[in-house]
Formats: structure tokens, sequence, C-alpha cells
């Protein structure tokens, strides 16, 4: 039985056989960045998503905030001119003014109402909306 040195592999192959994992593992790496930077790239310059609106506009009895402002300042209106009107109808009798500025009140909300196309109980709620909101009344 012959001893026999087991064969020594040349040093260029050695180094090539012991660097050919790290350099699979870099080149991997290298690939990868070169990746994550273009995916980057595509990301910044494709056309954006408009986003939905934040604060979608406010409607209530088909109408929106707008229009329920007007129709708050109308019925401020209509209580200034049917106090207006009640105090120069009877400028000494005060009950009498309170029974009209009542009635006119009264009619002239159901006009509001009429025009706008809404019932009595949503313009209330509308008055009560523009007091809790601070709405100007002109």
């Amino acid at each position: 039985m012959s001893t026999s040195k087991p064969e020594k592999t040349p040093k260029k192959l050695r180094f090539l056989s012991l660097a050919a994992p790290r350099w699979t593992v870099i080149g991997v790496i290298i690939v990868c960045i070169f990746v994550f930077s273009w995916l980057i790239q595509v990301m910044e310059n494709s056309p954006k998503r408009e986003e939905p609106e934040q604060q979608q506009e406010d409607i209530r009895f088909g109408l929106t905030e707008d229009q329920r402002q007007e129709i708050y300042k109308e019925i401020g209106a209509a209580e200034r001119r049917a106090s207006d009107e009640a105090f120069q109808q009877f400028p000494s009798d005060v009950m009498a003014q309170v029974d009209l500025d009542d009635e006119l009140n009264e009619k002239y909300q159901d006009e509001i109402a009429e025009k706008h196309g809404i019932s009595r109980e949503s313009l209330w709620s509308i008055a009560l909306e523009g007091v809790e909101n601070n709405w100007p009344k002109k």
C-alpha cells in the first residue's frame, strides 16, 4: 500500500474555490442594491394617486352648509322684519306686538321653508345649527 499524499490544488484554483462563495454573496448584494434603487426611482416617478377628500361636503336636508347658512340669514331677516312690522303696527301695545310678531314669524318661516322645499322641522334644525355654530345672521 502506498501512501500517497492528497493532491494539492494549485494556488490559483484554491483562491477561486475559496473565494467563490464570497463573490456570490457580494454579487447578490450588489444586484439587490441595484434593484431596490431602481424600485425607489420608479415609485417616486409614478403618478400619484389622488387622495380622497378629507372632508366631504356636509349635506343635511338636501342642502350644503353654505345653503343652510343662507337660510339661517333669511330666518334672522324674517324675525327682524316681523318685529319691525309688529312695532310699527302697535307702537304702544306690547301684547299686541308680541301676538303680531308671532303670527308674522310663522308666516315668514312657512314662506322660507316652502321657498327651499324643506319642512318647518328642518327649518328649526337649521336655525339651531346656526346658533350652535355661531353663524352670522346678516
